[in-house]
């Protein structure tokens, strides 16, 4: 019998890891009163939603149970009753000016909600800042009220309130305060015991990624500057979304200006961003506005929506298990070019098929099949109705759908959790009175970089690679390096020689 205990707790880790056997997905709300259900195996309409929003949201069901927790536009909080939580007007900049005085809510992705890794009761709400249609809101709102519209902000969750129906229990905004594109997404990190959050400054070209651990939100961001600048008009609409098995990021911004899809590597170790590749189209493929994005569940397609200066509005798919821009490009399908169809934003669901957004339709669209290549994918318009008569108004869908962290839905075999980091560097003897510099070579994806140097100035450093360290009197003295990630810190002693000139 002890044979099958290995096995059996090898089965056990798998099952428990992110992104297996979850429920978090069953319930869409979305667009003007629309929602589906995927529960039952095909998807169902839902007929109690209270929510109107032009573009994205976020809705959350329990893992276990598929039961709807809560879903949000981005200004309120609806409960499993479809109420608002006592203190949803709480819950982000926006809500404390009301819709009925001109506001309305216009975010690509105005949410994204987390579960708290530490506390199963509890559950963040992020928010990149909301944006809203009201001419001249400078004017009406502090220059504090500003800030926040613009900035990261979260908001508590707490399921156990209220007979556990959940309220807002906290609200804060992110310090330090960064203007913030309307786009934010998530992936579980590399030890799957946390999360990875990731936004991107509005104007410039910066990652931002903040890390979510059993403690709560790290609110020291990891910055990558990398790829192209991100410039203040549009606000930086359009989609950003990490590969479901965390490898990948892909980034969109609705300009007519832009015609390049940005790809770049994610690491679920460190939170970096890095190797950017643009997959520019040529102008024979019309002037695309880039608007929603999505990767297949096998992580080896890449499909983007687009709208083209002229009203003809197509869908794309890529191939990105080639590593090459010119193979990335060569591997374009165009599924859809339709100008009836107005193609918004793209979503896996639990049933491992893309739903795709039409603007003001009363049906999803779907790619049966996203890990097939090029029309055998299988897209097929406006096959999901949610449309029912409820008398006050239409159901229809705009430019959004639900956002979701995309690991529940990974198909592939996700990489051993990450190990604690190495910690390595050389250094050559020197003078006294001269300087020298480190040569780090740390393995295994540190995140932290901590410096200590005996008998020299500076005397420490949170650098990766410090600044050249001086000494003034000869003798032996002790450097010494800490490198940290996820999961765990190493420590590395060497001893440099300072001789008499």
């Amino acid at each position: 019998m002890n044979m099958w205990r290995p096995l059996f707790f090898l089965m056990l880790l798998i099952l428990c890891r992110p992104g297996l056997a979850q429920q978090e997905a069953s319930n869409w709300y979305f667009g003007f009163g629309a929602g589906v259900n995927f529960s039952g195996g095909l998807p169902a309409k839902l007929t109690d939603g209270e929510m109107s929003v032009e573009e994205g949201s976020a809705a959350f069901s329990d893992a276990a149970t598929g039961e709807l927790l809560f879903y949000t536009d981005g200004m309120r909080v609806w409960d499993r009753a479809h109420f608002q939580m006592p203190n949803s007007r709480l819950v982000l900049p926006a809500a404390a000016w009301p819709q009925e005085n001109g506001f309305t809510i216009s975010t690509s992705q105005p949410a994204l909600i987390v579960p708290h890794p530490g506390n199963p009761q509890q559950y963040y709400v992020f928010n990149p800042g909301n944006r809203t249609s009201t001419q001249g809101r400078n004017e009406i709102l502090p220059a504090t009220a500003q800030q926040l519209f613009f900035s990261l902000c979260y908001s508590l969750v707490d399921m156990s309130q209220r007979s556990g129906f959940g309220d807002v229990i906290e609200r804060r905004a992110v310090q330090p305060a960064v203007r913030l594109a309307e786009k934010i997404t998530g992936i579980s990190d590399c030890l799957q015991q946390g999360y990875w959050i990731i936004s991107h400054n509005l104007p410039g070209n910066a990652f931002y990624a903040y890390h979510v651990g059993p403690d709560g939100l790290n609110v020291q961001p990891v910055i990558s500057r990398v790829g192209p600048s991100l410039p203040s008009r549009m606000e930086g609409v359009g989609y950003m979304k990490v590969s479901p098995d965390g490898k990948m990021l892909a980034n969109l911004n609705w300009e007519y200006l832009r015609l390049e899809v940005e790809l770049y590597d994610f690491n679920t170790a460190n939170g970096t961003v890095s190797n950017f590749r643009s997959i520019t189209l040529s102008q024979n493929a019309g002037r695309p506005s880039f608007y929603g994005v999505s990767f297949s569940p096998d992580n080896s397609k890449l499909y983007v929506s687009s709208e083209n200066l002229g009203g003809s509005q197509r869908l794309y798919q890529f191939s990105v298990t080639e590593a090459t821009q010119s193979a990335i490009l060569a591997s374009a399908v165009n599924l859809a070019s339709s100008s009836t169809l107005r193609i918004g934003a793209l979503q896996l669901a639990p049933d491992g098929k893309l739903y795709v957004a039409g603007v003001g339709e009363t049906a999803l669209s779907v790619i049966n099949f996203p890990n097939r290549s090029g029309l055998a994918c299988d897209f097929q318009e406006n096959v999901v109705d949610f449309a029912f008569d409820r008398g006050d108004f239409e159901q229809i869908s705009v430019f959004g759908l639900p956002n979701y962290m995309d690991h529940i839905f990974n198909q592939s075999p996700l990489p051993p959790p990450c190990g604690k980091p190495r910690s390595d560097f050389a250094v050559d003897d020197v003078c006294v009175g001269s300087c020298v510099e480190i040569r780090e070579g740390s393995s295994a994806e540190p995140l932290e970089w901590r410096w200590e140097f005996e008998g020299a100035l500076p005397a420490s450093s949170d650098e990766r690679e410090p600044p050249p360290i001086c000494f003034e009197t000869a003798g032996a003295y002790r450097i010494r390096l800490i490198t940290r990630n996820l999961a765990g810190a190493d420590t590395l002693d060497r001893i440099i020689r300072v001789l008499e000139g």
